[in-house]
């Protein structure tokens, strides 16, 4: 419950974002938020067209906001892009949001992994329900200057969705993986979307300059014999080919340090031993790329993880910069 609470608070503050990142000179129409309509030269673009089913969006506080998560560039929120407007049953529209004004600096399509819609869904008076709202499919797009946009595939389909007062936000995801690398954290322990298995020390390096890329990574540190993972669940699309990749950084082997076999991989129901990579200690000082193919089969969901079972000696690996993309 703590580790939801503070996924649940760090959602909160993005959102807050709204309030210093949402660029003010956006041009669209009545409901459609866009500040890419005359982007400048290199200016990155994310443009979104979202279509509405057999339940509106009423508007007038009834909004819609979008966080935009990066690999190493952290998150940054637009708040009310539905411009206070209703959405009517049925209708399409299209969401313009520069990066460049965003973020300060040009977003590329690959550090995109996830894009989060929030619904403020409540009633307008002691009279009236609090509204739903239907969304029947999303589509993601980057451009750059202007020029075509380039659609970013998902990890896997998250439409259509319904969005109600208990159940508001949807990850549209690029990245099958949340948080893939461990920006969203903001705290030492381990928090969600991640869990973890095992007794033993493991949590997130906030801003110590240990990281592969951005600010924060992984870690796990044991004397003892036991196992000890880091894991997160993922919806995945059956019969979809796969690729898992992250980058291991480990101690070495040897007395003051002793790291023999690490294990990176995917574990699915019914399955054993689970489809992974083993490998051990890796170049002194530094982050070794691991890549693991997989294919869920009739699945809907998987486990990735990366541990290692303790040899009764100091040992530790660091990891970041994870993925899981379609093949």
């Amino acid at each position: 419950m703590v580790g939801i609470r503070r996924f649940m608070t760090l959602a909160a503050a993005a959102m807050l974002v709204v309030l210093c990142c949402a660029a003010p000179d956006a041009e669209a129409g009545p409901g459609e938020f866009d500040n890419c309509t005359a982007p400048v030269q290199d200016e990155t673009c994310l443009l979104l067209t979202l279509k509405t089913g057999g339940d509106d969006l009423r508007g007038g506080g009834n909004n819609l906001d979008v966080t935009v998560h990066t690999r190493s560039q952290g998150s940054r929120a637009v708040g009310n892009v539905n411009r206070d407007a209703g959405w009517s049953n049925g209708s399409t529209h299209r969401i313009g949001i520069s990066l460049l004004k965003l973020f300060g600096k040009n977003i590329a399509a690959d550090e995109i992994t996830t894009v989060t819609l929030n619904a403020n869904l409540f009633g307008r008076s002691a009279f009236e329900d609090p509204d739903n709202w239907n969304l029947d499919s999303a589509t993601v797009e980057h451009s750059v200057s202007g020029g075509p946009p380039r659609e970013l595939p998902p990890a896997v389909r998250t439409t259509p969705f319904r969005f109600t007062r208990s159940d508001s936000t949807r990850h549209l995801r690029l990245d099958g993986l949340l948080d893939s690398g461990f920006e969203w954290q903001g705290f030492r322990a381990i928090g969600a979307p991640w869990t973890t298995e095992g007794p033993d020390p493991k949590g997130v390096d906030v801003g110590l300059g240990l990281a592969r890329t951005g600010a924060d990574n992984a870690w796990i540190r044991t004397s003892s014999r036991n196992w000890n993972a880091i894991l997160q669940t993922i919806p995945v699309t059956p019969n979809q080919n796969y690729v898992l990749r992250g980058w291991v950084r480990t101690s070495g082997h040897g007395t003051g340090a002793d790291v023999n076999t690490v294990f990176f991989g995917i574990r699915m129901a019914g399955l054993w031993p689970p489809v992974e990579q083993h490998f051990g200690p890796g170049p002194a000082g530094r982050y070794q790329e691991i890549v693991q193919p997989f294919n869920p089969g009739n699945r809907t969901a998987v486990t990735v993880f990366c541990g290692f079972w303790g040899l009764g000696r100091d040992g530790w690996i660091q990891f970041d910069h994870l993925s899981v993309l379609r093949a």
